[in-house]
């Protein structure tokens, strides 16, 4: 299999608002990991409404101690309606939510509790967002 390797170091020379984008279609490349060290403030950003017809997850911060908040889009506008769950790495599920979109972006916080009301303990957990035959996952990291 064809693998890359690479990196790369940008120091900007004033501050400002600078995006960095990791596109590519679901399956095209491969599992890939991205490794950043950023000093200063960072936000994430939602893509504009009518961007794509794809899925998206994020969830911050990552790694957590406890509350982890996810964002994204559906790619319907309007009454769209998806289903976000968290998984143990055993595959157990943890805890599940709907996910309405507003405007095709959506927000929902996890506690890091089960579904029960205990908290999780740390380990690798894997949130996955579904919505009419679409998924994409995230692992997340939970630590004590």
């Amino acid at each position: 299999a064809d693998q890359f390797t690479g990196s790369f170091e940008h120091i900007f020379a004033s501050s400002g608002t600078f995006y960095l984008v990791v596109d590519g279609l679901e399956g095209e490349c491969g599992d890939f990991t991205l490794t950043s060290f950023l000093h200063g403030t960072t936000t994430d950003v939602l893509l504009p409404s009518g961007s794509g017809s794809r899925l998206s997850l994020a969830a911050a911060p990552n790694p957590t101690n406890g509350d982890v908040r996810f964002s994204g889009t559906l790619p319907a506008s309007g009454n769209a309606l998806g289903r976000l769950t968290v998984h143990d790495a055993a595959g157990r599920l943890i805890a599940s939510f709907d996910v309405a979109a507003t405007a095709g972006h959506f927000q929902v916080a996890w506690n890091g509790r089960d579904s029960e009301g205990a908290t999780a303990p740390a380990g690798i957990y894997f949130a996955r967002l579904t919505l009419e035959g679409q998924s994409v996952s995230r692992r997340i990291v939970l630590a004590k």
